[in-house]
Formats: structure tokens, C-alpha cells, sequence
């Protein structure tokens, strides 16, 4: 039981610059909660956003080991938690020897003053509370706990008929029983991380890779019976226990790998039509009863499923389980729940009934609508989204494209706006109600245009454009632009794209914003610039009053430059910049600001605020104060 001697250098080798300096500051601060010695291997408590747990080993005597951390850190080096805990062993290896030596030695004494029928009675008692430890004694000495009273012969001779049964195809040995050699191992590790002196990194180590080696070589050995039942029981224990164990992440990896072979092995074995139903039931009771292996369970079930009876039973299996149906018009229908009438619109009650649905009850119905499609059903797909479509978007956005495909597609179009109304656009009704109609089908329009109002989408604009009837249906798209006070900078845009120059700016002006009039410079005054300019300059006149701050002259200058990109704003700008030196005379913060505008050029120049201009412009300033004043007098 030794420690290597590290250094400082040691310590800088295995971590970055900044870990280091985090490190020592830890180290000082007396971050360390808890450290201990134990079998060669250093584990430590680190507080720091979290309690962090450090563990470090050595190979032989040497300063090269394995250092492990459980906090999130994922860059160079070594983390700060675990270069603290080397700072540590660093300066106090001797008298954690020492320590670890007299816990060892006082153990062993302990162990050598008990007699044997004391340590007996002792384990007894304790594996008599204790079934997570009974289990783990067994499994080191090679016995096996009696629960049951060995005084039932009944029981006895059903335990023989049931060892008899299992090692069925295993060649006259009984089948292992993988699910309660994992459960008791997880309950173990529990039990261990509640006594006494315990740490998180004692929390959680269950060997699955042995398991899973077992049930592999069972699978290579041809059994894929045996093999499918251990892959079943280790997913079944795995998934069930994750809550056991602090770093799950490995375990759920290996239920998923798990499962999926438990179904290709189940497949392989080609068992009878009952088993196989068996099967597939046990893998929907998975796949409900744990959000995290989803996918996996489902994937086992569509594999299973290999006639049309296997699919009528997962039919069977859904069916307690569906959404409740939910009506066209949002009020009560057979078999919905109750809603009480009230003032909503429609959408609202449509919600108070979607929102009443959990994520499992759909998922059964997307389940349903996959075996109906592979029995070839078709009519009852229909009648299904019928019934259940517009409590899911996904289902409502089938639905479209199914009413689409067998022709109802004035139907689909209704079906399509409804869901848009119930799932705020949703895409894949989006993009379910704009294959309705294709090229330039009678039809196409009004759908585009109803999805490009809903969703403002300009590439839906983009595609009306050069449709037959679009300029018919422009104007009631305007209009219910123009009804929606929140929608008026797309009704500005849309007036723009469609060429629309002198509405526009009727839009623009009426709302008289500034920053409107700035932002639609290039787009809305091409078609009309003088009157775009005179509107623009209305707008800006006030400003004109608030120049004597920076902010103020800031937002002048800017308007002044976009009015300058305009045909024949330069003039326009030159003239509003004329009158604002006008009005504040001998001003150089504003002479130097607007000077270059007032000559008409356009732009700020950047030499316009350096001291020469500055004193030229305040000599031109006092020579017009002094001639003023000279022209008063005279008068």
C-alpha cells in the first residue's frame, strides 16, 4: 500500500496552466471534503459548483496512473478537482499510508478477536435484514439464499418443474436467470452506498459487460432462444434500474443494445405464433412503461411483427389506449370528453381538448396507423384520421395527404387550414397542404395564398407570383393584411414586391415613423422618389429641434445619409442640413455633423470633425454672427 512520490512538475505534465492554478486554488481553499486510501487507489470528495468525486490510481510505482472525475470538464488535461486531490497526495502520501495501514490493521484485529461461531451468527443476523447482501454473499461463495421454507414439499416440486421447464432448449441445463442476478447486484450497489463511509464512486459499479459476453456466446452458439431470453431479462433489469446508479449513461447504452438484439434473436429463433405474440406484447408493456427506450422498444415491435396476425394483436394492444376522438366543430362528440359550452371561438375549444391528450395516447395512434397500413387497410386509416386526425399534427398533416391522394382535395385543403388553425402552422401541414395541388392547378392559389397569410412565408409569395389568378387573389390577401394591425410591415413589404410603390408609401407615411421611412428606402421609392422624399422629410421635420445632443445628431446624420441614396435626395438632405446650421450658428459639434451634407455631398466626410475644419467653420460662423449684427444696426 504505497503512494508515488509527485511533484510539481508531475502535476503541470497532466493538466493545462489554468486547471493547474484552479487546482491550487481549491487545494488552498480547502476544497477537499473528504480523502481516503484504499487497496492502492486514492478516492476524494471535491466541493466545488457540486460535490465532485475524484479517484486516483497508480501503475506499479510510478508517477503515470489513471485519473478520473465525474464533472462535466472535457478539455485538455486534467480537470481543478482532480489536480486539488494530486496537490493533496503530494504533500500528505506519507501519513495517508499511515492511515490507511492502521484502518487495515484494526479491521484484521477485529476479524482475529471474533470466533467463528460469532461471525457466523453475526452474517446471519445481518444477511437476515439484509437480502441485498445474502445476494452478494452468495454470488462470492458460491451458495444460494433459501427465502422459502425447505419444509414445503409442494414448493420444492415446483421449483424442479419450473428448472425443468426453463432448460427447455438449453441442453437439459436450467436457464440462467440474468434479470435477478442483475436486480440483485443493483440492489447491492445500493445498499453499499447507504452504509457508512460510502462515496458516490462506490455507487453504481454493476459489471453488464460479462452478461452481455454470456448472451453474445449463447447467440453464437446457435441458441438464439437462450440468447433472447438473456438479452430480454438484462434490457428488462437494466432499463427498470437506472435509478440505482449515479452514471447511467453506460447502462442505458446497454438496454438499447439489449433490445435490439432480444428482437433479432426472438426473430432468428422462429418461435410459435404464441410466443411470438408474447413477445410482442412484452415489448409494448417496454415501450410504455419507459419514456427512455422509446425508440428501441418500438423498433423491436415493428421487427416482431411479422404477419398479419402478429399486427391485428398490436392492433389489439393500442386500442385501451387511443386519443379521445375530437370533433369537427370543437363541442362534444361521441366518445370525447365532456366540454363545457362557452363564448371561445372554436380554435379555443379545439385546444382545451388536444391539450387534455398525453404524448403516450398519441403515440398509439401513429402505431395504430403503421400496422393498418401494413395490413393494406386503408379504408380504416381513413376512418382512423377521421376519428382521432386533429389530436395530432402529424396525424392531421397524413390525413391531408391521404384526402389529397384520393382526389377529395377541396376537402384536403379544408382539412389543412383547420390543423394550421389548431398547431400554429405547423410545417408538416405546411408542407402537407402545399403538395395538394401541383404546377399551375386550378386551386394552387388559393392555398398558397391562405399559407402565405398564415405564415408570411415570402417563398410561398414568390411562387404566386407567376400563378394564373394570383392578381385576383392579391387583393383579398391585402385586405386581410391590411385588417391585421400587427401585420402591416408585411402588408408594406408585399406592396413593395408586388410593385405597389404609391400604397406603400400611403402605408409608410401613415404610420410616420421614421424608422419605417429609413428602413423601405431602397425597395418602396423606386417607383415614386420626390414624393417618398417630401414624405420622408415630413416625418424627420421635429427631429431637426433635437440635435444639440450626440444621440441626436447621430439619428439626424442617418436619415440624412439613407435620404442621400435616394434619386435626388442628395438635394433634399443638403437643404435639411442648410436650415439645421441656420438655426444653430457657431454650434461645432453641429457644423462639424452636418457641414458636408449642407455642400451637397452626400456622405459625412471623415476630415469634417478635425480641428482645421472646426476653426474654419467657427470664423464662417462669427463672420456671419458679426455681419448679422453690423445689418442690424444699420436698420
Amino acid at each position: 500500500m504505497e503512494l508515488p512520490r509527485l511533484t510539481i512538475d508531475d502535476i503541470k505534465e497532466v493538466c493545462t496552466e489554468q486547471s493547474y492554478e484552479r487546482g491550487v486554488s481549491y487545494y488552498n481553499a480547502g476544497r477537499i471534503a473528504s480523502v481516503r486510501l484504499a487497496g492502492g487507489t486514492v478516492r476524494a470528495t471535491v466541493e466545488g459548483t457540486d460535490e465532485y468525486s475524484v479517484e486516483l490510481a497508480w501503475n506499479g510505482g510510478g508517477v503515470d496512473g489513471r485519473y478520473y472525475c465525474n464533472c462535466p470538464y472535457s478539455y485538455e488535461g486534467q480537470c481543478k478537482h482532480v489536480v486539488a486531490v494530486l496537490l493533496h497526495v503530494k504533500d500528505c502520501a506519507a501519513e495517508m499510508v499511515r492511515e490507511a495501514k492502521r484502518a487495515s490493521l484494526a479491521i484484521k484485529r477485529l476479524l482475529d478477536g471474533a470466533g467463528e461461531p460469532y461471525l457466523r451468527e453475526f452474517l446471519a443476523a445481518e444477511m437476515a435484514l439484509d437480502d441485498a447482501l445474502a445476494e452478494r454473499f452468495a454470488g462470492g461463495s458460491g451458495g444460494r439464499p433459501a427465502h422459502a421454507d425447505p419444509s414445503g414439499e409442494e414448493e420444492e416440486e415446483e421449483e424442479e418443474e419450473d428448472e425443468q421447464e426453463a432448460s427447455g432448449r438449453s441442453g437439459g441445463r436450467p436457464a440462467p436467470d440474468y434479470y435477478s442476478r442483475l436486480v440483485s447486484m443493483y440492489k447491492a450497489e445500493a445498499a453499499a452506498w447507504q452504509r457508512a463511509g460510502a462515496t458516490d464512486d462506490d455507487y453504481g459499479h454493476v459489471d453488464l459487460k460479462g452478461v452481455m459476453k454470456e448472451a453474445a456466446a449463447l447467440a453464437r452458439s446457435g441458441d438464439m432462444a437462450g440468447a433472447s431470453r438473456a438479452y430480454g431479462q438484462i434490457a428488462s433489469a437494466v432499463s427498470e434500474h437506472l435509478d440505482y446508479v449515479l452514471r447511467e449513461g453506460e447502462h442505458r447504452r446497454t438496454a438499447r443494445d439489449a433490445i435490439k438484439k432480444w428482437a433479432s434473436c426472438m426473430d432468428k429463433s422462429r418461435p410459435p405464433a404464441d410466443e411470438r405474440l408474447e413477445c410482442i406484447s412484452e415489448a409494448f408493456s417496454g415501450y410504455r412503461r419507459n419514456d427512455l427506450f422509446l425508440d428501441s422498444y418500438e423498433s423491436a415491435i415493428w421487427s416482431l411483427c411479422r404477419s398479419d396476425g402478429d399486427l391485428v394483436h398490436l392492433l389489439d394492444l393500442t386500442a385501451p389506449h387511443m386519443p379521445d376522438p375530437i370533433p369537427a366543430d370543437g363541442s362534444e362528440g361521441a366518445g370525447s370528453r365532456r366540454v363545457r359550452r362557452m363564448k371561445n371561438p372554436p380554435r379555443r375549444r379545439y385546444r382545451n381538448l388536444i391539450e387534455q391528450e398525453s404524448g403516450e395516447r398519441i403515440r398509439m395512434l401513429r402505431i395504430q396507423v403503421g400496422a393498418l397500413e401494413r395490413l393494406g387497410r386503408r379504408r380504416d386509416i381513413d376512418l382512423l384520421l377521421e376519428e382521432h386526425g386533429r389530436a395530432d399534427p402529424a396525424a392531421c398533416a397524413m390525413r391531408v395527404r391521404r384526402m389529397a391522394e384520393s382526389g377529395k382535395k377541396a376537402a384536403a385543403a379544408r382539412a389543412a387550414a383547420g390543423g394550421l388553425d389548431l398547431f400554429d402552422n405547423d410545417k408538416g401541414i405546411a408542407d402537407a397542404a402545399e403538395s395538394i395541388y401541383g404546377g399551375r392547378e386550378a386551386g394552387r392559389v388559393a392555398v398558397l395564398s391562405g399559407l402565405f397569410v398564415r405564415t408570411l412565408d415570402w417563398s410561398y409569395h414568390d411562387q404566386l407570383r407567376g400563378l394564373p389568378g394570383w392578381r385576383r387573389e392579391r387583393a383579398a390577401v391585402l385586405k386581410r393584411l391590411a385588417g391585421d394591425k400587427k401585420r402591416h410591415d408585411a402588408l408594406i413589404g408585399m406592396l413593395v414586391r408586388e410593385g405597389m410603390h404609391g400604397r406603400a408609401l400611403r402605408e409608410i407615411a401613415g404610420r410616420n415613423d421614421a424608422a419605417l421611412f429609413k428602413g423601405y428606402a431602397e425597395t418602396a421609392s423606386g417607383g415614386c422618389p420626390a414624393a417618398y422624399l417630401a414624405a420622408y422629410r415630413k416625418c424627420i421635420a421635429g427631429l431637426a429641434d433635437r440635435v444639440g445632443s450626440g444621440y441626436g445628431r447621430s439619428l439626424m446624420a442617418g436619415h440624412l445619409e439613407c435620404m442621400a441614396g435616394i434619386a435626388g435626395g442628395k438635394e433634399v438632405a443638403a437643404a435639411i442640413a442648410a436650415d439645421i446650421l441656420a438655426k444653430n450658428p457657431g454650434k461645432r459639434a453641429i457644423l462639424g455633423t452636418f457641414a458636408p451634407y449642407a455642400k451637397g455631398s452626400g456622405t459625412r466626410q471623415r476630415g469634417s470633425g478635425t480641428r482645421a475644419g472646426t476653426r474654419a467653420g467657427t470664423r464662417a460662423g462669427s463672420t456671419r454672427q458679426r455681419g448679422s449684427g453690423t445689418r442690424q444696426r444699420r436698420s
